[in-house]
Protein backbone atom coordinates (compact mmCIF):
# COMPACT_ATOMS: atom_id res chain seq x y z
CA UNK A 1 0.00 0.00 0.00
CA UNK A 2 1.01 3.28 -0.82
CA UNK A 3 2.07 6.25 1.72
CA UNK A 4 0.04 9.16 2.19
CA UNK A 5 3.04 11.22 0.48
CA UNK A 6 3.32 9.05 -2.11
CA UNK A 7 -0.41 8.84 -2.88
CA UNK A 8 -0.44 12.78 -2.78
CA UNK A 9 2.62 12.80 -5.37
CA UNK A 10 0.39 10.20 -7.80
CA UNK A 11 -2.48 12.16 -7.17
CA UNK A 12 -0.72 15.17 -7.97
CA UNK A 13 0.70 14.02 -11.24
CA UNK A 14 -2.79 12.39 -12.58
CA UNK A 15 -4.45 15.93 -12.22
CA UNK A 16 -1.73 17.61 -14.13
CA UNK A 17 -2.05 14.71 -16.46
CA UNK A 18 -5.80 15.13 -17.16
CA UNK A 19 -6.23 18.53 -17.19
CA UNK A 20 -3.47 18.67 -19.91
CA UNK A 21 -5.14 15.86 -22.01
CA UNK A 22 -8.52 17.70 -21.00
CA UNK A 23 -7.03 21.07 -22.17
CA UNK A 24 -9.26 21.72 -25.63
CA UNK A 25 -7.24 20.74 -28.32
CA UNK A 26 -8.47 23.69 -30.68
CA UNK A 27 -7.56 26.67 -28.11
CA UNK A 28 -3.46 27.71 -29.10
CA UNK A 29 -1.94 30.39 -26.94
CA UNK A 30 0.04 32.68 -28.99
CA UNK A 31 1.45 35.51 -26.38
CA UNK A 32 -0.07 38.73 -24.76
CA UNK A 33 -0.77 40.57 -28.09
CA UNK A 34 -1.38 37.38 -29.96
CA UNK A 35 -4.11 34.84 -29.37
CA UNK A 36 -5.78 32.63 -31.86
CA UNK A 37 -7.76 29.49 -31.84
CA UNK A 38 -9.66 26.67 -33.76
CA UNK A 39 -13.22 27.15 -34.02
CA UNK A 40 -13.59 24.13 -35.75
CA UNK A 41 -14.26 20.36 -33.88
CA UNK A 42 -11.76 17.81 -35.42
CA UNK A 43 -14.52 16.06 -36.99
CA UNK A 44 -15.70 19.29 -38.77
CA UNK A 45 -15.49 20.31 -42.06
CA UNK A 46 -15.54 24.34 -42.22
CA UNK A 47 -14.42 26.47 -45.00
CA UNK A 48 -14.79 30.01 -45.79
CA UNK A 49 -15.23 31.97 -42.90
CA UNK A 50 -15.56 36.03 -42.62
CA UNK A 51 -15.78 38.07 -39.10
CA UNK A 52 -17.43 40.83 -37.92
CA UNK A 53 -17.07 43.17 -34.75
CA UNK A 54 -20.18 44.66 -32.97
CA UNK A 55 -20.49 46.61 -29.63
CA UNK A 56 -20.10 45.72 -26.34
CA UNK A 57 -17.32 43.41 -27.22
CA UNK A 58 -19.42 41.00 -29.19
CA UNK A 59 -17.13 38.99 -32.00
CA UNK A 60 -19.04 36.76 -34.61
CA UNK A 61 -17.94 34.21 -37.19
CA UNK A 62 -19.57 32.47 -39.81
CA UNK A 63 -18.65 29.57 -41.78
CA UNK A 64 -19.76 26.93 -44.37
CA UNK A 65 -20.17 23.58 -42.53
CA UNK A 66 -20.26 20.38 -44.86
CA UNK A 67 -22.12 17.13 -43.85
CA UNK A 68 -23.36 14.01 -44.58
CA UNK A 69 -26.52 15.97 -45.71
CA UNK A 70 -26.14 19.30 -47.16
CA UNK A 71 -23.56 22.06 -46.41
CA UNK A 72 -24.85 25.03 -43.98
CA UNK A 73 -24.09 28.29 -42.18
CA UNK A 74 -22.69 28.33 -38.86
CA UNK A 75 -21.66 30.97 -36.68
CA UNK A 76 -19.72 31.18 -33.51
CA UNK A 77 -19.92 33.95 -31.21
CA UNK A 78 -17.82 35.80 -28.33
CA UNK A 79 -18.90 38.15 -25.83
CA UNK A 80 -16.01 39.12 -24.20
CA UNK A 81 -13.99 40.54 -27.35
CA UNK A 82 -12.71 37.30 -29.02
CA UNK A 83 -11.18 35.59 -25.62
CA UNK A 84 -13.44 32.70 -25.85
CA UNK A 85 -16.17 31.65 -28.21
CA UNK A 86 -19.34 29.15 -27.79
CA UNK A 87 -20.00 25.95 -30.12
CA UNK A 88 -20.94 26.80 -33.41
CA UNK A 89 -24.55 27.22 -33.94
CA UNK A 90 -26.52 26.27 -37.15
CA UNK A 91 -29.79 28.09 -37.34
CA UNK A 92 -32.25 26.51 -39.58
CA UNK A 93 -33.48 29.86 -40.46
CA UNK A 94 -29.98 31.00 -42.05
CA UNK A 95 -30.09 27.69 -44.52
CA UNK A 96 -27.01 29.41 -46.67
CA UNK A 97 -24.70 27.07 -48.54
CA UNK A 98 -22.20 28.98 -49.82
CA UNK A 99 -20.15 32.33 -49.89
CA UNK A 100 -21.06 33.35 -46.59
CA UNK A 101 -20.40 37.13 -45.27
CA UNK A 102 -21.19 38.47 -41.60
CA UNK A 103 -21.28 42.36 -40.80
CA UNK A 104 -23.43 44.28 -38.11
CA UNK A 105 -23.90 47.72 -36.93
CA UNK A 106 -23.84 49.94 -34.01
CA UNK A 107 -27.24 48.84 -32.73
CA UNK A 108 -25.36 45.28 -32.42
CA UNK A 109 -28.01 43.86 -35.19
CA UNK A 110 -26.23 40.80 -37.09
CA UNK A 111 -26.51 40.43 -40.84
CA UNK A 112 -25.82 36.99 -42.67
CA UNK A 113 -25.60 37.73 -46.46
CA UNK A 114 -25.00 33.86 -48.16
CA UNK A 115 -25.84 31.79 -51.28
CA UNK A 116 -29.14 29.40 -50.52
CA UNK A 117 -32.20 29.66 -51.92
CA UNK A 118 -30.60 32.87 -53.85
CA UNK A 119 -28.79 35.26 -52.67
CA UNK A 120 -30.54 35.38 -48.89
CA UNK A 121 -29.82 37.76 -45.79
CA UNK A 122 -30.56 36.84 -42.22
CA UNK A 123 -30.59 39.04 -39.73
CA UNK A 124 -30.13 38.65 -35.97
CA UNK A 125 -31.14 41.10 -32.98
CA UNK A 126 -30.39 39.03 -30.19
CA UNK A 127 -26.93 38.11 -30.92
CA UNK A 128 -26.65 35.40 -32.73
CA UNK A 129 -29.34 33.51 -31.05
CA UNK A 130 -32.21 33.53 -33.69
CA UNK A 131 -32.39 34.49 -37.54
CA UNK A 132 -34.97 36.08 -40.01
CA UNK A 133 -34.05 35.57 -43.40
CA UNK A 134 -35.47 36.17 -46.67
CA UNK A 135 -34.34 36.13 -50.23
CA UNK A 136 -34.10 39.16 -51.83
CA UNK A 137 -32.55 38.07 -54.87
CA UNK A 138 -33.13 34.99 -57.56
CA UNK A 139 -32.82 35.71 -60.83
CA UNK A 140 -29.50 37.44 -61.33
CA UNK A 141 -27.50 35.76 -59.23
CA UNK A 142 -24.45 33.90 -60.25
CA UNK A 143 -21.47 33.93 -57.58
CA UNK A 144 -19.80 35.59 -54.56
CA UNK A 145 -21.77 38.05 -52.82
CA UNK A 146 -19.72 40.69 -51.09
CA UNK A 147 -21.86 42.68 -47.71
CA UNK A 148 -21.34 45.95 -46.43
CA UNK A 149 -23.42 47.47 -43.96
CA UNK A 150 -23.10 51.33 -42.71
CA UNK A 151 -23.48 51.52 -38.85
CA UNK A 152 -26.19 53.10 -38.46
CA UNK A 153 -27.88 49.72 -40.25
CA UNK A 154 -30.07 51.26 -42.48
CA UNK A 155 -27.55 51.42 -45.73
CA UNK A 156 -26.68 47.61 -47.47
CA UNK A 157 -24.93 46.41 -50.32
CA UNK A 158 -24.30 43.55 -51.50
CA UNK A 159 -22.04 43.09 -54.69
CA UNK A 160 -21.89 39.55 -56.81
CA UNK A 161 -21.21 38.35 -60.40
CA UNK A 162 -24.72 39.08 -61.61
CA UNK A 163 -26.15 37.59 -65.43
CA UNK A 164 -25.49 40.71 -66.96
CA UNK A 165 -22.36 42.02 -65.34
CA UNK A 166 -21.30 42.59 -61.38
CA UNK A 167 -24.73 43.47 -59.60
CA UNK A 168 -25.27 45.35 -56.31
CA UNK A 169 -28.52 44.96 -54.65
CA UNK A 170 -28.78 48.54 -52.28
CA UNK A 171 -31.61 49.05 -49.54
CA UNK A 172 -31.53 52.32 -47.64
CA UNK A 173 -34.20 51.29 -44.77
CA UNK A 174 -32.68 49.14 -43.15
CA UNK A 175 -33.00 45.83 -45.55
CA UNK A 176 -36.61 46.17 -45.67
CA UNK A 177 -36.77 47.32 -49.60
CA UNK A 178 -33.71 46.37 -52.07
CA UNK A 179 -33.06 47.83 -55.64
CA UNK A 180 -30.89 45.90 -58.01
CA UNK A 181 -28.18 47.98 -59.78
CA UNK A 182 -26.29 46.73 -62.71
CA UNK A 183 -22.82 48.25 -62.35
CA UNK A 184 -21.07 47.40 -65.36
CA UNK A 185 -23.53 45.76 -68.03
CA UNK A 186 -21.86 42.62 -69.94
CA UNK A 187 -23.15 39.36 -70.97
CA UNK A 188 -19.76 37.59 -71.97
CA UNK A 189 -17.39 38.43 -68.40
CA UNK A 190 -17.74 37.24 -64.96
CA UNK A 191 -16.96 39.87 -62.35
CA UNK A 192 -16.36 37.92 -59.22
CA UNK A 193 -16.40 40.66 -56.50
CA UNK A 194 -13.79 40.24 -53.52
CA UNK A 195 -14.28 43.04 -51.45
CA UNK A 196 -16.83 45.94 -50.49
CA UNK A 197 -16.83 48.93 -48.37
CA UNK A 198 -19.15 52.09 -47.50
CA UNK A 199 -17.94 54.80 -46.28
CA UNK A 200 -19.78 57.76 -44.57
CA UNK A 201 -19.79 60.43 -47.18
CA UNK A 202 -22.43 58.41 -49.70
CA UNK A 203 -19.55 56.75 -51.20
CA UNK A 204 -19.28 52.76 -51.87
CA UNK A 205 -16.31 50.92 -53.15
CA UNK A 206 -15.95 47.15 -54.61
CA UNK A 207 -13.22 45.28 -56.11
CA UNK A 208 -13.81 42.24 -58.55
CA UNK A 209 -12.00 40.14 -60.68
CA UNK A 210 -13.32 39.78 -64.31
CA UNK A 211 -12.11 37.75 -66.76
CA UNK A 212 -14.12 35.52 -70.23
CA UNK A 213 -16.65 33.21 -69.44
CA UNK A 214 -15.77 31.60 -72.93
CA UNK A 215 -12.15 31.20 -71.57
CA UNK A 216 -12.68 29.47 -68.31
CA UNK A 217 -11.22 25.86 -69.44
CA UNK A 218 -8.12 26.94 -70.85
CA UNK A 219 -4.89 26.55 -68.74
CA UNK A 220 -4.63 30.23 -68.65
CA UNK A 221 -6.73 33.14 -69.03
CA UNK A 222 -6.13 36.88 -68.61
CA UNK A 223 -7.47 38.48 -65.55
CA UNK A 224 -8.10 42.14 -64.52
CA UNK A 225 -8.92 43.62 -61.31
CA UNK A 226 -11.07 46.18 -61.16
CA UNK A 227 -12.11 49.19 -58.23
CA UNK A 228 -16.31 49.93 -58.98
CA UNK A 229 -16.86 53.07 -57.03
CA UNK A 230 -20.23 55.20 -56.73
CA UNK A 231 -20.64 58.51 -55.22
CA UNK A 232 -24.05 58.83 -54.60
CA UNK A 233 -25.39 55.74 -52.34
CA UNK A 234 -24.69 53.07 -54.90
CA UNK A 235 -27.14 54.18 -57.54
CA UNK A 236 -24.64 54.77 -60.34
CA UNK A 237 -20.93 53.57 -60.89
CA UNK A 238 -18.05 54.03 -62.28
CA UNK A 239 -14.83 51.26 -62.96
CA UNK A 240 -10.95 51.81 -63.66
CA UNK A 241 -9.17 49.09 -63.76
CA UNK A 242 -6.27 48.29 -60.42
CA UNK A 243 -3.80 45.85 -62.11
CA UNK A 244 -3.90 42.86 -64.39
CA UNK A 245 -2.50 38.98 -64.65
CA UNK A 246 -2.91 35.94 -65.22
CA UNK A 247 -5.28 33.08 -63.97
CA UNK A 248 -3.76 30.21 -64.13
CA UNK A 249 -5.50 26.50 -63.64
CA UNK A 250 -2.94 24.14 -61.71
CA UNK A 251 -0.86 27.12 -61.33
CA UNK A 252 -0.03 27.53 -57.42
CA UNK A 253 3.45 27.34 -56.75
CA UNK A 254 3.57 26.70 -53.16
CA UNK A 255 5.41 23.82 -51.83
CA UNK A 256 2.38 22.09 -50.83
CA UNK A 257 0.71 18.86 -50.58
CA UNK A 258 -0.57 17.05 -54.19
CA UNK A 259 -3.67 17.10 -52.84
CA UNK A 260 -3.56 20.98 -52.15
CA UNK A 261 -6.73 23.08 -52.64
CA UNK A 262 -5.35 25.22 -54.22
CA UNK A 263 -6.59 24.11 -58.02
CA UNK A 264 -6.80 27.94 -59.73
CA UNK A 265 -4.67 30.63 -58.91
CA UNK A 266 -6.31 34.08 -59.59
CA UNK A 267 -4.94 37.14 -59.01
CA UNK A 268 -7.51 38.71 -55.92
CA UNK A 269 -7.96 42.25 -54.52
CA UNK A 270 -9.15 44.05 -51.46
CA UNK A 271 -10.62 47.29 -50.67
CA UNK A 272 -11.45 49.09 -47.74
CA UNK A 273 -12.33 52.54 -46.57
CA UNK A 274 -11.19 54.48 -43.05
CA UNK A 275 -13.36 56.82 -41.14
CA UNK A 276 -11.40 59.93 -42.66
CA UNK A 277 -13.02 58.26 -46.17
CA UNK A 278 -9.65 57.28 -47.14
CA UNK A 279 -9.47 54.37 -49.41
CA UNK A 280 -6.96 51.49 -49.26
CA UNK A 281 -6.81 48.48 -51.49
CA UNK A 282 -4.53 45.83 -51.70
CA UNK A 283 -3.54 43.14 -54.84
CA UNK A 284 -1.74 40.00 -55.57
CA UNK A 285 -0.45 39.62 -59.30
CA UNK A 286 2.63 38.00 -61.08
CA UNK A 287 3.26 35.36 -64.17
CA UNK A 288 2.53 32.01 -64.87
CA UNK A 289 4.48 29.63 -62.77
CA UNK A 290 5.98 32.19 -60.81
CA UNK A 291 5.19 33.58 -57.35
CA UNK A 292 2.69 36.56 -56.90
CA UNK A 293 3.55 39.81 -55.56
CA UNK A 294 1.50 41.96 -53.30
CA UNK A 295 0.77 45.69 -54.01
CA UNK A 296 -0.44 48.48 -52.16
CA UNK A 297 -2.34 51.80 -53.19
CA UNK A 298 -4.02 54.37 -51.21
CA UNK A 299 -6.89 57.72 -52.28
CA UNK A 300 -6.93 60.49 -50.65
CA UNK A 301 -10.10 62.08 -53.05
CA UNK A 302 -12.81 59.17 -53.00
CA UNK A 303 -11.09 57.07 -55.42
CA UNK A 304 -10.58 59.56 -58.37
CA UNK A 305 -6.58 59.63 -57.88
CA UNK A 306 -4.41 56.55 -56.22
CA UNK A 307 -0.74 56.42 -55.36
CA UNK A 308 1.55 54.45 -56.67
CA UNK A 309 1.60 50.67 -56.05
CA UNK A 310 3.46 50.08 -52.87
CA UNK A 311 5.61 46.42 -52.81
CA UNK A 312 4.72 44.79 -49.60
CA UNK A 313 5.19 41.50 -48.39
CA UNK A 314 8.33 40.46 -49.88
CA UNK A 315 9.60 37.80 -47.55
CA UNK A 316 11.95 35.21 -49.46
CA UNK A 317 11.57 31.22 -48.64
CA UNK A 318 13.62 29.84 -45.84
CA UNK A 319 14.87 26.81 -48.34
CA UNK A 320 15.49 28.15 -51.78
CA UNK A 321 16.03 31.91 -50.96
CA UNK A 322 13.66 33.35 -53.82
CA UNK A 323 10.26 35.16 -53.35
CA UNK A 324 7.76 33.64 -51.38
CA UNK A 325 4.67 33.02 -52.97
CA UNK A 326 1.45 35.46 -51.79
CA UNK A 327 -2.71 34.97 -52.00
CA UNK A 328 -5.62 35.99 -50.45
CA UNK A 329 -4.67 39.93 -49.42
CA UNK A 330 -7.31 40.94 -47.18
CA UNK A 331 -7.45 44.52 -46.29
CA UNK A 332 -9.05 46.47 -43.06
CA UNK A 333 -9.67 50.53 -42.08
CA UNK A 334 -10.70 52.67 -39.23
CA UNK A 335 -9.95 55.30 -37.35
CA UNK A 336 -7.53 58.35 -38.70
CA UNK A 337 -5.21 56.26 -40.94
CA UNK A 338 -5.35 52.97 -39.20
CA UNK A 339 -5.20 50.03 -42.26
CA UNK A 340 -4.15 46.22 -41.67
CA UNK A 341 -3.11 44.68 -44.19
CA UNK A 342 -3.36 40.22 -43.80
CA UNK A 343 -2.29 37.55 -46.69
CA UNK A 344 -1.09 33.88 -46.87
CA UNK A 345 2.18 33.59 -48.49
CA UNK A 346 4.40 30.18 -48.54
CA UNK A 347 8.26 31.69 -47.02
CA UNK A 348 8.43 28.78 -44.52
CA UNK A 349 7.27 25.96 -47.07
CA UNK A 350 3.92 25.27 -46.05
CA UNK A 351 1.58 28.53 -46.38
CA UNK A 352 1.49 30.24 -43.38
CA UNK A 353 -1.29 33.54 -42.76
CA UNK A 354 0.45 36.90 -42.12
CA UNK A 355 -0.29 40.83 -41.21
CA UNK A 356 0.92 43.82 -40.81
CA UNK A 357 -0.03 47.14 -39.67
CA UNK A 358 -0.26 50.88 -41.11
CA UNK A 359 -0.92 54.00 -38.07
CA UNK A 360 -0.49 56.43 -41.05
CA UNK A 361 -2.51 55.97 -43.72
CA UNK A 362 -0.70 53.15 -45.57
CA UNK A 363 2.95 55.23 -45.53
CA UNK A 364 4.79 53.02 -43.28
CA UNK A 365 4.33 49.64 -41.94
CA UNK A 366 5.08 47.33 -39.10
CA UNK A 367 7.36 44.65 -39.23
CA UNK A 368 5.34 41.17 -40.28
CA UNK A 369 3.31 38.96 -37.99
CA UNK A 370 2.29 35.19 -38.36
CA UNK A 371 -1.46 34.80 -37.51
CA UNK A 372 -0.91 31.37 -37.90
CA UNK A 373 0.56 28.78 -35.97
CA UNK A 374 4.31 29.13 -35.55
CA UNK A 375 4.81 25.63 -34.22
CA UNK A 376 3.19 24.06 -37.32
CA UNK A 377 2.07 26.10 -40.08
CA UNK A 378 -0.60 25.11 -42.42
CA UNK A 379 -0.06 21.60 -43.49
CA UNK A 380 -1.51 22.44 -47.20
CA UNK A 381 -3.68 25.53 -48.16
CA UNK A 382 -5.73 28.58 -47.22
CA UNK A 383 -9.32 26.40 -47.54
CA UNK A 384 -11.37 28.13 -49.63
CA UNK A 385 -11.21 31.84 -51.59
CA UNK A 386 -12.16 33.81 -48.27
CA UNK A 387 -11.09 34.59 -44.92
CA UNK A 388 -12.23 38.09 -43.26
CA UNK A 389 -11.12 40.92 -41.48
CA UNK A 390 -12.13 43.37 -38.95
CA UNK A 391 -10.95 46.48 -36.61
CA UNK A 392 -12.54 46.77 -33.25
CA UNK A 393 -13.28 49.61 -31.08
CA UNK A 394 -9.58 49.30 -29.20
CA UNK A 395 -7.96 49.38 -33.00
CA UNK A 396 -7.12 45.42 -32.45
CA UNK A 397 -7.55 43.65 -36.27
CA UNK A 398 -9.86 39.99 -36.10
CA UNK A 399 -8.81 37.74 -38.42
CA UNK A 400 -10.87 34.59 -39.80
CA UNK A 401 -9.27 32.01 -42.28
CA UNK A 402 -9.79 28.25 -43.27
CA UNK A 403 -6.44 25.49 -42.97
CA UNK A 404 -7.49 22.42 -45.00
CA UNK A 405 -6.56 19.65 -47.38
CA UNK A 406 -8.06 18.96 -51.07
CA UNK A 407 -10.75 21.30 -52.75
CA UNK A 408 -13.61 22.64 -50.48
CA UNK A 409 -16.23 20.78 -49.84
CA UNK A 410 -14.72 17.39 -50.57
CA UNK A 411 -11.60 17.91 -48.51
CA UNK A 412 -11.43 18.41 -44.86
CA UNK A 413 -11.05 21.72 -43.21
CA UNK A 414 -11.43 23.91 -40.16
CA UNK A 415 -11.58 27.64 -39.59
CA UNK A 416 -9.09 29.70 -37.56
CA UNK A 417 -9.69 32.76 -35.56
CA UNK A 418 -7.19 35.28 -34.50
CA UNK A 419 -6.90 38.81 -32.74
CA UNK A 420 -3.79 40.95 -32.89
CA UNK A 421 -3.90 44.03 -30.68
CA UNK A 422 -1.07 45.82 -33.00
CA UNK A 423 1.78 45.93 -31.12
CA UNK A 424 4.92 45.46 -33.01
CA UNK A 425 6.72 42.34 -32.96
Amino acid sequence: MYSRQLRSAIWFVFAVVSLAVARPRHQVAAGPHLRRTMLSRSQDNDWEPSVAVGPNAAVYVTAIRSDTARARAVIWSSHDGGRSFGSATMPDSTGGQGDVRVKTDDNGTIYVSSIGRGLDLATSRDGGKTFATRTIETQELRDKPELAVSLSGRDLYIAFDGRHGPTVMVSHDGAAHWQRIVAFRTDTMHHWPSAISAADDHRVYFTASTFTLARLADSVTENTMRIFASADDGHAWASQVLARGPRVRQGCVHNSSPTSSCLVKVPTSSIAVDAKGRVYAAYTTGQVRQAYRMYFVRSADGGRTWSDPTELGSATRALSGDRADIDFPMVAAAGDGLVYLVWADDRDGPVSVWATRSSDGGRSWSADVRLSRDDQPMNTEFYGDYGGVAIDARGALHVAWGEGVGSIGRGQGHTWYAQWDGTPP
